[in-house]
């Protein structure tokens, strides 16, 4: 059995949804490095959206909470506002579970910009970059400079989805995740005023 996500916007698409399950359903021959074949059967797949992943991983369900969750990855930026009660499972507010395409990715002119002045003469691909990212390997400090553009956007993203006229507004939160491989890169820049701030990570 398998449990495994999908952005928002892409969870939203019931065709892709779908598509994705049937692909992941059946026999599948892996082999992890220097260890011997296996054969795996997936029999079931649940999909859940990714901005549900880090409060499964943050917090009790059986509480009474309302929790923004901002999951920033290499591809999406994704938001979720869900409200947790000791009585019954999670109920997440719709209008208030958003995607934007913007992710960590949209940095990597920038940081290779960054690097290049660092360390002339040694060139890194875009995975490379990436990768380094998410292990932190980057000097996220001064690397912080150059990522104004990008931190102003993930902030307008928050100010936007949990505005004072939304059900749902920060001062209304009890908690709020910052997750994903992007979490390192700029959750400390963020302004979130109001409820508890829980600091994430990648595999959320």
């Amino acid at each position: 059995e398998v449990v495994t996500g999908l952005p928002f916007s892409d969870f939203q698409n019931e065709e892709l949804r779908k598509t994705f399950k049937v692909s992941l359903i059946g026999s599948h021959k892996i082999q992890r490095p220097d260890r011997p074949k296996q054969n795996i059967i997936i029999n079931e797949v649940k999909i859940l959206t990714q901005n549900f992943g880090p409060i499964f991983k943050h917090l009790k369900l059986l509480q009474d909470a309302v929790v923004g969750v901002l999951n920033i990855g290499s591809h999406t930026v994704e938001m979720a506002t869900v409200i947790l009660s000791k009585h019954k499972g999670p109920n997440a507010i719709r209008v208030q579970c958003n995607s934007d395409s913007k992710g960590t990715r949209t940095t990597l002119p920038l940081i290779h910009n960054f690097m290049n002045s660092k360390r002339p003469g040694v060139r890194y691909n875009d995975y490379e970059l990436d990768r380094g990212l998410q292990a932190g390997q980057i000097d996220n400090i001064r690397l912080n400079g150059h990522l104004d553009h990008f931190i102003g956007g993930v902030q307008s993203l928050i100010d936007k989805n949990w505005s004072s006229y939304k059900i749902y507004p920060l001062n209304k939160l009890t908690h709020f995740i910052i997750s994903g491989g992007g979490a390192s890169l700029v959750g400390n820049q963020l302004k979130v005023e109001g409820p508890e701030v829980i600091m994430g990570d990648q595999w959320d």
